[in-house]
């Protein structure tokens, strides 16, 4: 049916061990042929990201190895992409910005998360969409039951979509897992039981021979005592048949026989003995090894295995070679190296937990550095990964670097959970070490990039105080004025919003205090910013046009310099805005003009969307004032597209400005409704 173009969704549900991954790998085995295949990595539990499965898949889609550089990925994207039509480039900045590949200035910048969030789901779904009108595609998600939140969004605006499409979505999922795909057409759901009767013995006879029919016959015992003990469950008897042959009670010779009286075997109880006791039955050098790739994960390229462990290649490839023989591990496609994965994750968990504590805390230290050594132009793609390592390797201070890497590049993808849960998780640990001066500023500025993070639910979200007066009590203590202001200055951003005025000019005071006793430009000018703002609201006019003056020429200042440019203009936009109300306050109206004249063009040169929209709100201003209707209209329909990226402030001033634009131009009873909607939203 999806081959025919009527897209499909299938689920396999079963509770672990039940064999949903192997039936799935057998059907993909068998009818892959004539199809692509694309499949996520598999989320392991507690140590899910945001975005892994889908940016597995986007790497294997796109042919992005470890080693490539940025440069050489983003032509990868940028040349697949724009080989199915120009028309698709509109999606470029939202796949390259989950992919971490945005380069200069990010035209995303200030978009509203929730809105980059949903487009940046809609273009990876055009993208699988688009690529099955070249071929049918076959999309795999497993383990949906540990998945993150953004995996899960994208899933379900997929699982929406593709009803006329060729392609076919296969997931796989725990019994408690659950969605809101039953009601579609094209849903099937493959509950998958355990075996019994039949299909029990059906499997027995596969794994062991059919041979023996008479009841007394040993090996018919045995199999009677498989189902009895195992209730069910496949993965169980296959370890058990395994542990069996390795114990030697069970010999292969053309036919399987039983070596000892049934009755003398000593079965565990659950499938994890089971695979504990063949464990312990390795060799000494076979169990080291794979006790220390399930440390690495259940996943593993060959050269982290070969940086981890010290043995010679010929060595490490017979072991790895008896592994898979037994079972323990497969080998799997990769794009470039070699790869294993753990036959189940409850292997992985045993073989984990075989290994005693204190060593496991040497092996995750031994493998975020081989990490770090082995992928220093991709270590983008390793940050949660090397977060987790070093975390429980006891490394706090390498694991508190990574989790603020780890928030912010979940920022960047819009993934503003997790991106707190990261920065949360970061502060936690800190506070497990001996304070110290280092200690104190790596925390202020955490908590500063706590509280800024936050902003995206308003300036003045409650949620904001607890962080950023953490920052301002240790901002007492740290001597670095580059780590202080920013904390400062959010804070007073924070009052102002909150309109806790006396705090927020007492604040901004200080903060200037500061930033006189520095060199940088850009740190003065928005220090005298913040106290012409909390000045402004305050009432003090005067006092504020000083201070708005005198950051505005601190911006001209660096406006040259194209590296701090990009971040100074917004500044400078808000002071000259500033300064041009102020003057049309003032009964100025010829000098606010000419303000709103130089921010015109400036506006229009910008990159930033948001810079865009807030200058052209601005210079709609002065246009405004001549009475200049058309052309204030004529400004005001590019805010409104650019608005589309979220700047709801931009878009309210841009309708403020429209309605009084439509009351000028005579249209009173237009301008007025326009004013009232307003009023009212």
């Amino acid at each position: 049916m999806a081959r025919a173009g009527h897209g499909q969704i299938v689920a396999a549900v079963a509770e672990p061990g039940v064999g949903e991954s192997r039936l799935f790998f057998e059907f993909k085995t068998k009818n892959q042929s004539g199809w692509m295949v694309v499949e996520g990595v598999s989320p392991t539990h507690g140590e899910a990201s945001p975005y892994l499965p889908v940016l597995g898949l986007l790497h294997a889609y796109f042919g992005i190895e470890s080693g490539d550089h940025t440069r050489r990925r983003r032509e990868k994207v940028v040349g697949k992409v724009l080989g199915y039509d120009r028309a698709f480039s509109d999606m470029l900045p939202y796949l390259l910005g989950l992919l971490g590949l945005a380069e200069g200035d990010d035209p995303l910048a200030r978009t509203d998360p929730e809105i980059r969030r949903r487009r940046t789901h809609e273009a990876l779904k055009r993208i699988l969409l688009r690529e099955s009108l070249n071929q049918p595609l076959m999309v795999v998600f497993e383990d949906l039951h540990w998945i993150d939140e953004e995996t899960q969004a994208f899933l379900n605006l997929l699982a929406d979509s593709i009803g006329t499409a060729k392609l076919l979505l296969l997931v796989t999922y725990r019994p408690e897992y659950s969605h809101a795909w039953n009601s579609k057409t094209y849903y099937t759901q493959l509950r998958l039981d355990p075996l019994g009767g039949e299909s029990a013995a059906e499997m027995l006879d596969a794994l062991l021979g059919d041979g023996a029919q008479a009841t007394a016959h040993p090996l018919a015992a045995l199999k009677r005592l498989i189902i009895e003990k195992t209730e069910g469950t496949p993965l169980f008897r296959e370890e058990m048949v395994q542990a069996l042959q390795e114990d030697g009670a069970l010999v292969r010779n053309g036919t399987v026989k039983v070596t000892r009286p049934v009755d003398a075997l000593r079965i565990p109880s659950t499938v994890q003995d089971i695979i504990a006791a063949r464990i312990d039955r390795l060799p000494a050098s076979d169990k080291e090894v794979l006790q220390t790739l399930a440390v690495i994960g259940m996943e593993f390229p060959l050269a982290l295995v070969q940086a981890v462990i010290a043995k010679p290649d010929d060595e490490l490839s017979r072991i790895l070679r008896d592994l898979q023989l037994a079972e323990f591990i497969y080998e799997q496609p990769a794009v470039s190296d070699v790869a294993y994965i753990f036959k189940h994750p409850l292997t992985q968990e045993v073989s984990y937990n075989s290994v005693l504590l204190e060593r496991r805390k040497v092996l995750h230290e031994r493998i975020g550095a081989a990490i770090e050594m082995l992928y220093p132009q991709s270590i983008d793609d390793h940050v949660s990964e090397l977060a987790r390592h070093y975390l429980r390797g006891n490394n706090f201070d390498k694991a508190i670097h990574f989790l603020e890497l780890a928030a912010d590049q979940a920022a960047g993808r819009s993934a503003m959970t997790e991106a707190d849960s990261y920065l949360h998780d970061a502060i936690r640990l800190l506070g497990k070490l001996p304070p110290s001066p280092t200690h104190d500023t790596i925390e202020l500025g955490l908590q500063t990039t706590l509280g800024t993070l936050l902003s995206w639910k308003g300036f003045g979200a409650p949620e904001r105080e607890e962080p950023l007066k953490r920052a301002y009590e240790l901002s007492q203590r740290v001597t670095d004025f580059n780590a202080v202001l920013p904390a400062l200055f959010q804070l007073v951003q924070f009052y102002i919003a909150r309109m806790r005025l006396d705090d927020a000019r007492e604040l901004a005071a200080k903060a200037l205090e500061k930033a006189s006793q520095t060199h940088d430009p850009i740190l003065n000018a928005t220090a005298h910013y913040n106290v012409g703002e909390a000045l402004f609201w305050s009432g003090e006019l005067q006092k504020s046009y000083v201070h708005f003056n005198r950051s505005r020429e601190l911006f001209d200042q660096v406006a040259a310099d194209a590296v701090v440019r990009a971040h100074a203009f917004d500044w400078w936009l808000l002071s000259v805005s500033f300064l041009a109300a102020i003057d049309l306050i003032f009964g100025k109206p010829a000098s606010s003009i000419s303000w709103g004249n130089r921010v015109v063009p400036r506006a229009l040169a910008s990159p930033q969307p948001y810079s865009k929209a807030f200058g052209i709100v601005t210079g709609a201003l002065s246009f405004t004032i001549r009475g200049a209707w058309q052309q204030v209209a004529e400004m005001l329909s590019r805010v409104y597209s650019i608005c589309e990226f979220g700047f709801n402030e931009g878009k309210a001033v841009a309708k403020l400005f429209g309605g009084r634009a439509t009351s000028g131009a005579e249209k009173k009873s237009g301008g007025w409704h326009r004013l009232q909607r307003l009023s009212e939203s």
